[in-house]
């Protein structure tokens, strides 16, 4: 009988340690799957930005084109035509021109964060 027995508590021995390695594993499958869903969101997230910077280079792309169409770089030496001429025109100079280099300057980056983002 005590044969039996030993067999008996050696078998619900293993047991309680097969339940806590099947627990175990369970929390990891767990842990993975929520893993495999926060990258899921970051990637639509991602994906989401990615088609928002297409539309602001897209419409910065037509900005640059109108100013190029108006002759930015004519303006630009027009303006450094008038600075010559007197302190207004130098200040109205001085404050349009980073104006049309940060649209450039804009442009250009979102060019590249857009083709950037091509690549994911």
């Amino acid at each position: 009988m005590t044969d039996s027995k030993d067999s008996f508590l050696k078998a619900e021995m293993g047991a309680r340690e097969l339940l806590k390695a099947l627990e175990r594993l369970k929390g990891e499958a767990d842990s993975y799957e929520s893993a495999a869903r926060n990258l899921d969101g970051a990637r639509d997230a991602l994906m989401r930005l990615v088609q928002g910077t297409e539309a602001i280079v897209k419409d910065i792309h037509r900005a640059v084109q109108v100013l190029a169409s108006v002759g930015g770089p004519e303006i630009l030496t027009r303006l450094d035509a008038l600075a010559e001429t007197g302190k207004e025109a130098g200040e109205w100079r001085r404050r349009a021109r980073p104006l049309l280099i940060g649209a450039v300057a804009a442009s250009v980056v979102a060019a590249v964060a857009a083709l950037g983002g091509l690549f994911l």
